[in-house]
């Protein structure tokens, strides 16, 4: 099983920077569905089920990995951040759009596997 497989990571859009969309426990990458589209024609847009959400994979929930936080960060660093497409993506044309626990992932998870957290928080036009 591939990680991309077992998040059931859907790639769509183009354009130069990549807008990768978290959900929050409680719900999946459908969330996105009216919002994520809207960016498609300026951004690669990327979404997303944290394991045991939505699509994923759910023979893949290990309760020891997903106790912590940097169980659900190691997956989204495994593939989303480093590679989507077989190319590595650069940090300054990332955007990082979450709900409720997937913020959690990207402010605390992804700082604790060494990715810089964002310098400013603002709205994406």
């Amino acid at each position: 099983m591939t990680t991309k497989s077992k998040n059931n990571v859907r790639v769509f859009g183009r354009g130069e920077r990549t807008m990768i969309f978290s959900h929050g426990y409680g719900c999946d990458q459908n969330m996105w569905r009216l919002l994520a589209p809207a960016y498609a024609d300026r951004y690669r847009t990327v979404l997303f089920d944290l394991v045991g959400s939505g699509n994923s994979d759910r023979t893949a929930y290990d309760h020891a990995k997903y106790d912590s936080l940097r169980g659900y960060a190691d997956d989204v660093v495994a593939w989303l951040i480093d590679r989507i497409g077989g190319a590595p993506i650069d940090p300054e044309r990332r955007l990082f759009l979450s709900r409720l626990f997937g913020g959690v992932v990207a402010l605390g998870g992804l700082g604790m596997a060494g990715f810089g957290l964002f310098s400013a928080l603002r709205p994406v036009a």
